[in-house]
């Protein structure tokens, strides 16, 4: 079973956590069509992100009998976080294949960020990072990706288009 964590964090907060081992067929065939039409899946052209796209679906589809969700789906607001149709809960969701990881909230807003450590980071560390936060960092690939996945977990917190915690 793909999902590798399902965990309870809080009264009111679920984590989850996917490795995609599955081809598409299989996944598409998981999913409840009705809970997520594939319209905006089709659009994908990158195998990876349509892995990514499915896997996510199939999750939250997982993770619904576990927090009550009664979901109708995703959509996603005007700033482009994603809403479970028909619920009050909060979500976040990232992917960085081979993983997806989701959180839901029934109060709070939540943000959550997969970053696999890629060279190119250290390229780019002074677009996100704090001269403080490079100094702690130095050439570290994991401490690097940390704190970018700190900071993008906070922007999805935040969830306005455009708004950053790069410095």
């Amino acid at each position: 079973m793909p999902l590798e964590k399902l965990e309870k964090i809080s009264p009111t907060r679920l984590l989850g956590y996917w490795k995609i081992t599955e081809n598409e067929a299989t996944l598409v065939d998981r999913l409840n069509t009705s809970f997520d039409p594939l319209e905006r899946f089709e659009k994908f052209r990158a195998p990876t992100t349509r892995l990514e796209w499915l896997a996510a679906r199939a999750m939250i589809e997982e993770m619904d009998p576990s927090f009550n969700i009664a979901s109708a789906g995703l959509s996603n607001n005007q700033d482009g976080k994603p809403l479970l149709n028909g619920s009050r809960y909060e979500l976040s969701i990232s992917q960085s294949y081979p993983y997806v990881a989701a959180i839901i909230d029934k109060q709070s807003v939540v943000g959550i960020d997969l970053e696999q450590p890629k060279l190119k980071m250290l390229q780019i560390a002074s677009k996100f990072l704090s001269n403080k936060e490079l100094s702690f960092a130095k050439d570290d690939l994991l401490k690097i990706s940390i704190l970018w996945s700190a900071k993008e977990a906070l922007n999805k917190n935040y969830s306005k288009r455009g708004q950053t915690c790069s410095k």
